[in-house]
């Protein structure tokens, strides 16, 4: 669907398993070589879960099994996405502790899609 819509960086938002994924869409999902079809983020929770931890206990085989995947994250937050013509950006926000009212809110990664050219880069 993404290959025939001929948009040249469709980007897909999803949520709702409590964690931060940034990955590029691949044509062919079993061929790391295969071409970028469109970035994707799917943003963790707010509330739910509890804390998370700094670290996932699996993220390197995560990372490691999945070329595709530029980050892994299990803290609570949100994305916040800034978009222009030119570029969009997706700031992966998080606390540390959502138990703890009036935590701070860091940013643990940034990525862009830049016009015209499918998939992610580190901001």
């Amino acid at each position: 669907m993404l290959r025939s819509a001929k948009n040249p960086n469709p980007v897909v938002l999803a949520g709702d398993a409590h964690m931060d994924l940034a990955l590029d869409v691949k044509e062919n999902a079993g061929d790391p070589k295969s071409a970028i079809v469109a970035a994707e983020f799917l943003t963790t929770s707010l509330s739910s879960g509890g804390d998370g931890t700094a670290v996932m206990p699996n993220a390197d085989r995560i990372l490691a099994d999945n070329p595709h995947l530029h980050f892994v994250g299990n803290r609570r937050g949100y994305t916040r996405h800034v978009v222009t013509p030119k570029r969009w950006q997706a700031d992966l926000r998080t606390l540390a502790q959502i138990s703890t009212p009036g935590a701070p809110v860091t940013t643990a990664k940034s990525f862009v899609v830049e016009a015209g050219r499918p998939g992610l880069v580190e901001a």
